[in-house]
């Protein structure tokens, strides 16, 4: 069994960071969640299936979780680069 965290793929179609992308590109203040060290664990929908598809070939049993190691991703770094990439005047505010 595999228990993958939030899986995305070129062209993320869930609108998490399409949202993201567009509220940004708005401009002026951006309610962003606190702590900006707050981390995520977003994985790539071709790694799931590279690694689907090895333990089906391999006959493997058990769980699997699924996601990038903890403290490599966070709220804060994804942020800043949608600001960096739409290039609109923004300013994040931090919620609770």
């Amino acid at each position: 069994m595999i228990r993958p965290h939030v899986i995305l793929r070129p062209g993320e179609y869930v609108g998490r960071l399409p949202w993201w992308l567009r509220r940004f590109s708005r401009g002026g203040t951006v309610l962003a969640p606190a702590p900006a060290s707050r981390t995520i664990q977003p994985i790539d929908v071709r790694d799931v299936a590279r690694f689907t598809l090895d333990l089906a070939a391999r006959n493997a049993t058990g769980v699997y979780n699924l996601a990038t190691p903890i403290g490599r991703d966070t709220y804060g770094a994804m942020l800043q680069a949608c600001a960096q990439v739409t290039g609109a005047s923004t300013e994040i505010v931090r919620g609770g």
